[in-house]
């Protein structure tokens, strides 16, 4: 399991996700376990998504 890093634009924090992969679709960036979804952000409402080592 991979850890990802969600830097929001506002309010300005950091939020870490548990997932296997990311996948940025039609706005969203989806991040998924298996072929089930964990979480879907708004790419609009963040600055990025960062992998953590």
């Amino acid at each position: 399991m991979l850890k990802f890093e969600i830097l929001w634009r506002s309010p300005r924090r950091r939020e870490t996700v548990e997932a296997e992969r990311v996948v940025p679709e039609r706005g969203f960036h989806v991040f998924y376990v298996g072929n089930d979804v964990v979480k879907s952000v708004r790419s609009a409402l963040v600055e990025g998504v960062t992998r953590l080592p």
